[in-house]
């Protein structure tokens, strides 16, 4: 099942994906690559586009990272997820 079918089903019918879920034997790798990847590249990518391409304001400037920057940043924080997991 992917991830996103799978968020569906724990959000709109709890108790019966619960059930699914429960039957099924994972792995440390299947969970990695099924899960924790996609789940992990969301904040890291959207900290890069929200500092190196949006940027933020203060006092009616508008501030970038340097795209070299925010790609360091935005490897440290999935890195950062990835082992905290």
């Amino acid at each position: 099942m992917n991830l996103v079918e799978r968020a569906k089903g724990i959000l709109l019918a709890p108790k019966k994906e619960w059930t699914v879920i429960e039957g099924e034997t994972a792995t440390v790798g299947g969970l990695y690559t099924g899960y924790i990847i996609p789940l992990a590249l969301i904040p890291a990518v959207a900290e890069f586009v929200g500092r190196s391409m949006i940027g933020y304001s203060l006092l009616g400037a508008t501030f970038r990272l340097p795209m070299s920057m925010g790609i360091e940043i935005a490897v440290i924080r999935f890195v950062s997820a990835l082992v905290g997991v």
